[in-house]
């Protein structure tokens, strides 16, 4: 294998902000447990464009928010589907702009479901996290334990640090080469943790 053959998923920070869940949904934190939680949603959950980012208005791919979750177009459940990832829970949201008018009705919340030790510990760089010992609480320098990674893993959360995803080679060049919109993407071998360049 190559070897940057993994890729962490970010927005890049141009789509509207959703900055929190839908009324009547679990805490953002109980969704990294990894575990199906459709049914904890209520019907037709609705998110908004944030109030604290008047400017940013625009309807992407990859929604941007700050509770650590994926939202993703049906564009994006389309690739991800014909790629093969069979463990990934699409819950419906409904989006709306700053004045309340509907901006988007497909887009999804994508609960990737369960998890993978797939940080090499002896060779990253990072820096645990003071209440959770067991979990990463920043990266400094990833290195992936390949074995660990199952070989048809389409997507996939870090068990270590639960709130990073990452994608196969394949599925990031299906990506890309659908020119999906608000996707980030940075090599995992050697990524530092940030999402800013």
């Amino acid at each position: 294998m190559a070897v940057n053959d993994y890729w962490v998923l970010k927005t890049n920070y141009t789509s509207a902000v959703i900055k929190e869940m839908p009324p009547g949904a679990p805490e953002a934190h109980t969704l990294e447990r990894g575990e199906p939680a459709a049914e904890l949603f209520p019907p037709e959950s609705t998110v908004r464009f944030s109030e604290e980012f008047p400017t940013r208005r625009k309807v992407c791919d990859f929604m941007s928010n700050i509770f650590g979750s994926l939202i993703v177009s049906a564009k994006v459940k389309r690739i991800l589907e014909e790629q093969g990832a069979n463990n990934c829970e699409f819950i419906p949201l409904r989006i709306l702009d700053h004045k309340g008018k509907v901006a988007s009705k497909e887009h999804f919340l994508l609960q990737v479901l369960g998890h993978v030790e797939a940080v090499d510990m002896e060779r990253s760089q990072v820096v645990m996290s003071a209440i959770l010992k067991e979990r990463i609480g920043n990266i400094e320098h990833l290195v992936l334990n390949r074995e660990a990674i199952p070989p048809d893993a389409v997507i996939f959360r870090l068990s270590r640090k639960r709130n990073e995803f990452l994608v196969k080679q394949a599925t990031y060049e299906a990506l890309t080469n659908q020119g999906v919109t608000g996707l980030k993407c940075f090599q995992a071998d050697g990524w530092d943790g940030m999402d800013i360049y």
